[in-house]
């Protein structure tokens, strides 16, 4: 996890693969962040029974909008400590 952690210059996000693992602490502290994050991993807060998507999006802005493949990825992300600041309101999911 971490990847991209307190990277406050990054101000697009790539997109996620399906092929990614673990979320956890990717995007905290990113604060310039802007526009929108597709994700097309399939994580959620079960697999495994480890926190993959905990403060994945900590501090990252609200007005950023989350695309996710699913609602068990949506309410992942939405459950998880430290995404307190997406809701329904900025995640969607993809036709």
């Amino acid at each position: 996890g971490g990847s991209f952690s307190r990277c406050t210059n990054l101000a697009t996000a790539p997109v996620i693969p399906a092929s990614v693992t673990n979320m956890y602490g990717c995007f905290q502290y990113c604060t310039g962040l802007t526009g929108e994050i597709v994700i097309y991993t399939e994580l959620t807060n079960t697999n495994a029974g480890l926190p993959q998507w905990k403060q994945a999006f900590l501090n990252v802005p609200s007005s950023v909008r989350l695309k996710v493949k699913s609602t068990a990825v949506k309410e992942a992300i939405k459950e998880a400590f430290g995404n307190e600041n997406f809701t329904d309101a900025n995640i969607s999911i993809m036709p």
